[in-house]
C-alpha cells in the first residue's frame, strides 16, 4: 500500500484529510502538515519525519498545494535522496479520492492514473454566447 503525506499552506492539507475521511473512511498511512508557524528548517524537519513515518508502505507520494511552493520545493530536493517518493502538485479532493481508490497498487501504476484522473478531474462548464 502506498503512503501519502499531504502539504499545504494554512490548514488547508488538514481539512482535505478531515473531508478525505469523512468521504473515504478513515485512512490509515496518510498524514498532513502545514507550513504554519514553521521556517524553512522545520518544514524539512516535518516533512521528513512524516515522510519516516510511512517507511512501511511501499512508496510514498507527496501531495502538495502549490507547484514552487516551499513544500514542493523542499520535495524536489528529497527526490534525489529517497527511492520510492513521488510529488505530486496542484492536489484537489476528488484526486486524493481516487488516491484512496487505487493505494494498493504498485507506485509505477498508480502515478500514471492519479496523473491522467488530475488531468480529467477539473471540468469547467459555460454558456456560450454565439
Amino acid at each position: 500500500m502506498i503512503g501519502a503525506v499531504i502539504v499545504s499552506h494554512g490548514v488547508l492539507a488538514n481539512a482535505a484529510l478531515e473531508v478525505l475521511s469523512q468521504i473515504s473512511g478513515e485512512q490509515k498511512g496518510i498524514v498532513a502538515i502545514s507550513n504554519t508557524g514553521r521556517d524553512l528548517r522545520q518544514m524539512e524537519e516535518d516533512l521528513r519525519e512524516a515522510i519516516d513515518r510511512l517507511k512501511g508502505h511501499d512508496g510514498v507520494i507527496v501531495f502538495s498545494d502549490l507547484h514552487g511552493g516551499s513544500y514542493s520545493l523542499i520535495c524536489k530536493r528529497l527526490l534525489r535522496e529517497r527511492e520510492g517518493l513521488v510529488l505530486m502538485t496542484g492536489y484537489n479532493l476528488p484526486l486524493l479520492i481516487e488516491f484512496t481508490f487505487y493505494r494498493n497498487r504498485p507506485l509505477g501504476e498508480l502515478v500514471p492514473i492519479l496523473e491522467e484522473k488530475a488531468k480529467k478531474g477539473i471540468k469547467v462548464f459555460r454558456q456560450v454566447k454565439e
